[in-house]
């Protein structure tokens, strides 16, 4: 945060991720609850936290050209291939924007190792990593002129309401035993 005058924390609601076969209503109401639990975080210290509903790179090319970044912050996932290969052509729309793409891991899962041997070590170091501090103040987590320009900060509740079949839709292809 320190780095930046302004910051965007953004939540993308794919519709690739929402029709996916492997996408569940757990999994949608899972990421809902964490993130209204999270928005409600941020504004304690006094920054707002919004979600889009679409894909990726159209959603940052549009926020691209209205408000011009050089970085993207984002937590590592841990996916299957259809996410990987989405993070590949994120990665790849950040180096052709000239955007830096930095992920940060959030469990003990390390993509890209060539010798396996390395992982009981960078295990221990990520496991028994000091945390870095929370930040206290969240005042410049927010574009002044989001709203101005057309975007959005909806509720949860306004969404299950744009989408009343949302939520009954993604839990194709999973049996409750």
């Amino acid at each position: 945060l320190e780095k930046s005058e302004e910051v965007l924390v953004l939540l993308i609601m794919e519709p690739s991720f929402l029709k996916a076969p492997e996408t569940s209503i757990f999994h949608v109401e899972a990421i809902l609850s964490a993130f209204k639990s999270f928005q409600k975080k941020v504004a304690a210290l006094n920054g707002l936290a919004f979600i889009a509903n679409g894909e990726y790179i159209p959603i940052l090319e549009k926020i691209k050209k209205d408000f011009p970044f050089e970085t993207i912050y984002s937590h590592q996932e841990v996916g299957n291939l259809r996410t990987f290969t989405r993070d590949k052509k994120l990665i790849n729309w950040c180096k052709s924007e000239g955007v830096e793409f930095i992920e940060y891991p959030e469990k003990a899962v390390f993509r890209g190792l060539k010798d396996r041997g390395q992982r009981n070590k960078l295990w221990a170091d990520f496991t028994f990593a000091e945390m870095p501090p929370a930040p206290s103040d969240l005042s410049k987590t927010y574009l002044n002129n989001l709203e101005n320009q057309g975007y959005q900060n909806p509720r949860i509740d306004e969404i299950k309401k744009e989408y009343p079949d949302l939520l009954k839709n993604v839990s194709l292809g999973y049996k409750i035993q």
